[in-house]
């Protein structure tokens, strides 16, 4: 007597069975592990406000995370859009004169947050 295999494919789990033995495979995306924010940057700065600016190699959704340098438990979070995409600029303009911010883009990826390190910049 033949086996039959059944291949059934849900989301990112492949289930193979035999009839008897099933084998699982997870398979991760791997933009997950690729993903970086490139040419991260603070442009247009002012006294009140400031430009953030980065790009990625997928289209994405993302925020900026910020903080001033003295708050670290104040942390505020702006997005720009709610499409994806791939060049990031974000426009922030309540911020305090002659101070020192803390800041970084981040994202959720398939599940998984997706931020690098902290950089800073200070308002003229």
């Amino acid at each position: 007597m033949k086996s039959k295999v059944f291949l059934i494919v849900l989301s990112s789990l492949v289930i193979i069975s035999t009839g008897v033995v099933l084998y699982f495979f997870e398979f991760q995306d791997p933009r997950i592990t690729n993903l970086t924010f490139n040419n991260v940057k603070v442009s247009k700065i002012t006294e009140t406000g400031a430009i953030f600016e980065s790009t990625t190699d997928y289209p994405i959704k993302c925020y900026v995370e910020y903080f001033e340098k003295d708050s670290p438990t104040n942390i505020i979070e702006k997005d720009h859009s709610n499409l994806p995409h791939e060049v990031h600029k974000i426009v922030v303009m309540d911020l305090k004169p002659d101070t020192e911010y803390s800041y970084r883009f981040t994202t959720m990826f398939d599940g998984h947050t997706i931020a690098p390190e902290w950089m800073s910049f200070r308002t003229l």
